[in-house]
């Protein structure tokens, strides 16, 4: 159950990173979006590049690499829930409930659904964490 709830962070990243390819490559491929923020971003950036147009790849670019970075940030989480450590998950649950926030102003259903269904996932492996490392307690 570990392993099954760190990789819920893999999940995130890994579509986090396929949406942000769909989006700046223009392709018309209606996705749900796994990272709220990231979507803000992207529009924040779409935004800015109608208004400058001078900066339009420089905005590219730089909302791209924040949703890279964005993406790294779970990947990070997910190899250190992988582990078995609870703080991550702990870190994880808490910025994902956040960008669940995000997802909900943008009323998209289909990520709402995508943050609730990872955040339970995310906090069936922080209890299985938390399970084992009171097991091992007990045996020490």
């Amino acid at each position: 159950q570990i392993k099954n709830g760190a990789i819920c962070f893999l999940w995130i990243a890994g579509v986090s990173i396929i949406e942000a390819a769909i989006f700046w490559t223009g392709t018309k491929i209606n996705f749900f979006n796994s990272l709220g923020a990231a979507q803000a971003i992207n529009l924040f950036c779409k935004g800015l590049m109608q208004q400058m147009t001078r900066l339009v790849i420089l905005a590219q670019i730089g909302a791209f690499l924040l949703d890279l970075i964005l993406a790294a940030i779970f990947i990070v989480l997910g190899i250190y829930a992988l582990k078995g450590r609870r703080l991550f998950f702990m870190i994880g649950l808490g910025l994902y409930a956040l960008d669940l926030l995000i997802a909900i102003r943008f009323i998209d259903i289909l990520s709402v659904a995508f943050h609730l269904a990872a955040l339970y996932g995310l906090f069936i492996g922080l209890k299985a964490s938390i399970e084992k490392q009171k097991s091992e307690a007990m045996q020490a």
